[in-house]
């Protein structure tokens, strides 16, 4: 059987948050998979990561077009009624991307998050007429306000929707009753994200990640301010950047932890390594933001595993999957900033704890999280999809559902 050729759809690139898209498509490439790019969006911040870097001349930026009077209407009558008004500009810049992997000859088109990415996805994989899939991650289905009805749409005639953690895959078959959900974890370069040689006790808690609420920036800060009161201060290094920023930051110098909490911005990957590698404990105390949005399988836990790290984190979407209490680390509620000193003292206060948990943790990310199994079960995934009877009926039935479109 011969590799797959698959088309990746991004709503932007490069962005430097989303590193967990950035290792699937190298470790794909590794695999022999051949993968093309396209981009809605063109990220065009300075920073990126040095692999982003190098893979940017390969990637297709195809920008949706705006819906503006005539065009708006004509776009309307192209589409079936089922599109949503606001999905139709990247409706018809899947159409455009179809066309290309016509010529390239691809096999498959994947995308990575619910919504624009996933609409173009399926309409790209319609014109080329092959199949198409996309990945469920957490902004795109814990928000309130999302259009459910697309968005089942979309699943019902995916080849799978794939999704990064046992939570996400129950929430989904909930909501996408007619759709096949994989759960797939997001891997890691094992080889790349080790522990280090030797130990640092003294080294100090780190995270990493996005400003925004769902991250829990804050309530670590107030749990930093609380150890400090008690006398036991932690040095501290958040990683990131976001609209929280500054407010963290503010709360930071409020509680008088200047001293101990550093605040360097965004990092690249390999800055983000050496940070960890002389790290003593990774925490990142995740929240239900006020619309439903939260984090599904943090990237910096994984991470963190992989370096042997204990870690502490909250009973929200995925983290318990990447934390098993008391073995790994500590699990605690989420908002308790109370429980979350607590948890660090627990383990800062006990190196021997650590290490032996941190022996744990990077087992377990061997067993679970690993970037080679990932690209291995998404690869099997994407061939499949060629020689699947189940495949060639649901794209019929996706064919007759769209016979009035203009392709």
């Amino acid at each position: 059987m011969s590799a797959p050729r698959v088309a990746y759809v991004l709503r932007a690139f490069p962005r430097l948050s989303e590193t967990f898209i950035l290792r699937e498509l190298l470790a794909l490439r590794e695999r022999g998979v051949a993968v093309r790019v396209f981009a809605l969006e063109r990220d065009t911040r300075e920073r990126m990561h040095p692999e982003a870097e190098r893979m940017l001349p390969e990637v297709t930026f195809v920008d949706a077009p705006e819906l503006t009077g005539r065009r708006a209407a004509a776009m309307a009558r192209a589409f079936p009624s089922a599109v949503p008004a606001k999905q139709l500009p990247f409706a018809a810049a899947g159409e455009r991307i179809g066309r290309e992997l016509q010529v390239w000859g691809a096999t498959h088109v994947h995308a990575h998050f619910a919504g624009p990415a996933a609409t173009a996805a399926a309409f790209a994989a319609r014109t080329a007429g092959i199949a198409y899939s996309f990945t469920a991650h957490a902004k795109d289905i814990f928000v309130d306000s999302l259009d459910w009805k697309w968005l089942a749409w979309l699943g019902a005639h995916a080849h799978a929707v794939v999704t990064v953690c046992d939570y996400n895959r129950r929430f989904l078959r909930r909501r996408m009753p007619g759709a096949r959900i994989v759960r797939i974890y997001n891997g890691v370069d094992l080889e790349r994200w080790k522990p280090a040689a030797r130990a640092n006790p003294a080294g100090p808690i780190v995270t990493a990640g996005r400003f925004v609420k769902k991250k829990g920036f804050g309530v670590l800060v107030e749990a930093l301010g609380i150890l400090l009161a008690r006398g036991t201060p932690y040095k501290a290094v958040l990683i990131g950047d976001g609209r929280e920023h500054e407010t963290v930051k503010a709360r930071a110098r409020a509680l008088g932890l200047t001293r101990w909490v550093r605040f360097p911005g965004t990092l690249t990957q390999p800055q983000v390594l050496r940070t960890m590698r002389r790290a003593a404990l990774v925490a990142l105390p995740c929240v239900v933001d006020r619309n439903g949005n939260q984090d599904a399988l943090p990237t910096v836990l994984l991470e963190g595993a992989a370096c042997g790290l204990a870690a502490v984190g909250t009973r929200v979407a995925g983290v318990p999957e990447i934390i098993h209490d008391r073995v790994t680390g500590r699990v605690v509620a989420p908002g308790d900033a109370e429980a979350l000193a607590d948890a660090i003292a627990f383990l800062m206060s006990s190196p021997r704890r650590r290490a032996r948990m941190g022996a744990a943790a990077r087992r377990r990310a061997g067993s679970l999280f690993d970037q080679r199994r990932a690209s291995r079960s998404l690869a099997r995934l994407f061939a499949e999809s060629s020689r699947s009877s189940r495949i060639t009926t649901r794209l019929q039935e996706f064919g007759r559902a769209h016979r009035s479109a203009v392709f």
